[in-house]
C-alpha cells in the first residue's frame, strides 16, 4: 500500500536479499517482481536470489519470478539452465518430503514452458533423468521430455 513512499522499495529489497526469515524473503522477491520490475537493481536481486538464496523456497520463487517477468531477457535461459542442473536442493526424508518443490524442476518447468523449442531442452531434459539426483525430478523430465516429443 506504500508503493509510492521514498523508503518502500530499499526496505522490500533488503528484506529480499537478507531478511532472517525465509518467508520474508520470498514475499519480498514477489513484491519486487509485482511492483518494481523496471527499477534497475530488481533483475539482479531476483537473479542472485534464484541461485544463491539458503533456502529452496526462496531459490523456487526467484525462479518462477524470473520465467513469469523476464523471459525474453537477455540470459535468462541460461540462468534457468544453470538452476536446473546445479541447484543444491536435496530432498530429505519424513513424510512431508514428497511435498517439497525442488527449484531444480521448477527451472525445468519454466524451460519446458517458454523455451520448448530452444536446442538445449531436450537434452537437458535428458540429461536430468539420467543424471539429476531427486526422482521427483527424473520422473517430471521424462513426461516432459513425452510430452514435446508427440
Amino acid at each position: 500500500g506504500w508503493k509510492e513512499h521514498p523508503d518502500t522499495l530499499a526496505i522490500i529489497q533488503q528484506y529480499a536479499q537478507s531478511d532472517d526469515n525465509q518467508y520474508v524473503r520470498r514475499t519480498a522477491v514477489r513484491e519486487l517482481a509485482k511492483g518494481w520490475k523496471e527499477h534497475p537493481d530488481t533483475l539482479s536481486i531476483i537473479q542472485q536470489a534464484a541461485q544463491s538464496d539458503d533456502n529452496y523456497g526462496v531459490r523456487e520463487t526467484a525462479v518462477q519470478e524470473l520465467a513469469k517477468g523476464w523471459k525474453e531477457h537477455p540470459g535468462i535461459f541460461d540462468l534457468l539452465l544453470n538452476c536446473a542442473v546445479n541447484d543444491p536442493f536435496i530432498r530429505g526424508g519424513g513424510e512431508y518430503a514428497k511435498y517439497l518443490t525442488n527449484p531444480r524442476q521448477t527451472a525445468l518447468a519454466a524451460i519446458v514452458e517458454h523455451f520448448p523449442d530452444h536446442p538445449q531442452t531436450k537434452d537437458l531434459l535428458i540429461d536430468r533423468i539420467n543424471n539429476d539426483t531427486d526422482q521427483q525430478v527424473r520422473d517430471f523430465a521424462q513426461q516432459a521430455l513425452e510430452a514435446l516429443l508427440i
